[in-house]
């Protein structure tokens, strides 16, 4: 079963429309709610794909530029290999799903190697379940929730 871990600051309830098409097609599915909180998650679990909020809380033990970063310096020290005891990420398994639809932002982003980002819309969780099946080389079928 691939294993996803799911950065996300919007909390585990809120999530659900999200997550359940995600679990229906077999994924496990794990959600770190700061930065701090999946940095702890990543030393504890292998993960096959990664989904990434940029608006997160860094938690008791992250420092980032600027509040409204903390996600792109989780991201990148992620894929640069930038954390003691974490293994990089290759960016080619991270999602950015995220509200922020800045075309700079996405550029910085790019420029980091990741290709898969979403802006959060009402249909994000059959759009979502696509982008991860996507990283995994699976055809998505169609889902209505």
């Amino acid at each position: 079963m691939k294993r996803v871990l799911w950065i996300e600051d919007e909390g585990k309830i809120v999530l659900m429309r999200y997550k359940i098409p995600l679990i229906r097609a077999g994924y496990t599915v794990d959600i770190a709610s700061d930065a701090t909180e999946a940095i702890d998650l990543l030393g504890q679990e292998h993960y096959d794909a990664f989904v990434f909020d940029i608006i997160i809380p860094t938690g008791a033990h992250f420092e980032a530029q600027g509040e409204d970063r903390v996600g792109l310096n989780l991201l990148e020290a992620l894929i640069k290999g930038q954390i003691g005891g974490v293994e990089q990420v290759d960016p080619a398994t991270i999602i950015v799903f995220t509200v922020i639809n800045d075309p700079e932002l996405h550029s910085e982003i790019a420029k980091l190697g990741v290709r898969k980002i979403l802006v959060k819309s009402l249909d994000s969780g059959v759009t979502l379940r696509s982008a991860v099946d996507d990283v995994f080389g699976v055809a998505s079928e169609d889902v209505v929730e």
